[in-house]
């Protein structure tokens, strides 16, 4: 900025807040405050009440308005935002933008308003943006469509001036428009919007191939390829992590079971016991000390299930068929296929059924 345009700019301000403390000393001051209110001009009421001297004739009555300032520019900020989102969400974003800046007008320190204002100008921006890009790539891709055209009706049909002279508008035009989409595709690359930098850059290659769109390409195809190594690169290592999450839960479910194991072979519950240890293999091979466990806990099965045949066999020998049945279900308990327990249980049955039907024909008698 030059020397002669801050001198204008620090003159105009000394001007307002030489007006401001001019209109604070007058006598009509409150008058005009109340002309600023009407008007909603909050901002300048503000700053001519701020500097009414407390020496005033009417000073309480400035402090009466300073607070009914502050009260309708609160509602007068509300409103603002209140209208100016109703215009957004209608689409009329030139409206609402014309609206916050009424509001930042007459209302300059309001945060809100100010905030609201830049956010919508960024946002449409950036919309702008995206519906020239989208122009600028209906018009490449009509252009595109229309050259293959009129080449293909060079080759049936003579070429008069006329004609010759449109197409050659026509390349000149494509020309200028692969141009434009290349610039597009090289900032598109570099903001790593790859998707938008491959189409913009194959359709520039299209309407008219050269040097510089094809480095373009390169580069993306580089670039690509950079990212889908760091993306397998980075399932790669997902993978791993989840092998080790798996490993680590399996390490901990082990450590359960074997205190589990231990404390069942300890109480000697040992069906129990042999439930924890089918469900330690399913989780992996068994380690020494757990297969030294195990040879303990089969230890103990085969002399309870010894001990339970043998009790079996004294209660069948004392014809206490029902008590041999079931010292003999309990051997199968710890081992289910046990052939010996299997064939006195059936042998025993059979011999029940028959007292039974016995006691029936007696009963029948």
């Amino acid at each position: 900025m030059s020397r002669v345009k801050l001198v204008v700019i620090m003159m105009v301000i000394a001007l307002i807040q030489g007006c401001a403390y001019m209109t604070a000393r007058s006598p009509q001051v409150l008058e005009k405050v109340d002309q600023m209110i009407a008007e909603q001009q909050y901002g300048q009421a503000r700053k001519v009440l701020s500097s009414v001297p407390p020496s005033h004739v009417d000073y309480l009555r400035v402090q009466i308005l300073i607070d009914e300032v502050n009260k309708q520019a609160l509602s007068f900020e509300q409103q603002i935002l209140q209208q100016g989102g109703e215009l957004e969400l209608a689409g009329k974003w030139y409206l609402a933008i014309q609206h916050y800046q009424k509001g930042a007008s007459r209302l300059p320190g309001s945060e809100r308003i100010r905030s609201a204002l830049q956010t919508l100008q960024v946002k449409q921006s950036s919309r702008i943006a995206a519906l020239e890009l989208e122009l600028l790539i209906a018009q490449g891709e009509w252009l595109k469509q229309n050259l293959a055209i009129q080449n293909e009706r060079s080759l049936l049909t003579s070429n008069n001036w006329f004609k010759e002279k449109q197409r050659e508008e026509m390349v000149k035009n494509a020309l200028q428009t692969a141009a434009a989409l290349r610039e597009r595709g090289e900032l598109a690359l570099e903001q790593d919007e790859l998707s938008l930098a491959e189409r913009v850059l194959h359709l520039a290659w299209q309407l008219a191939p050269s040097p510089a769109t094809e480095e373009g390409l390169q580069a993306l195809a580089t670039k690509q390829k950079m990212i889908m190594n760091l993306e397998q690169q980075s399932k790669a290592a997902e993978a791993e992590r989840q092998r080790q999450a798996i490993l680590e839960s399996r390490q901990h479910m082990r450590g359960i079971l074997l205190t589990s194991f231990r404390e069942a072979l300890a109480d000697r519950q040992l069906s129990q016991a042999s439930g924890f240890v089918a469900r330690l293999k399913l989780l992996g091979e068994l380690n020494e000390a757990e297969r030294q466990l195990e040879r303990q806990l089969e230890l103990l099965i085969k002399q309870q299930v010894g001990a339970g045949i043998d009790r079996g066999v004294e209660h069948y020998g004392l014809a206490q068929y029902e008590q041999a049945i079931a010292s003999w279900k309990k051997v199968l308990l710890l081992e289910p296929e046990n052939k010996q327990a299997l064939e006195h249980i059936a042998r025993a049955e059979r011999i029940l059924e028959k007292l039974q039907r016995l006691r029936d024909n007696k009963n029948q008698e």
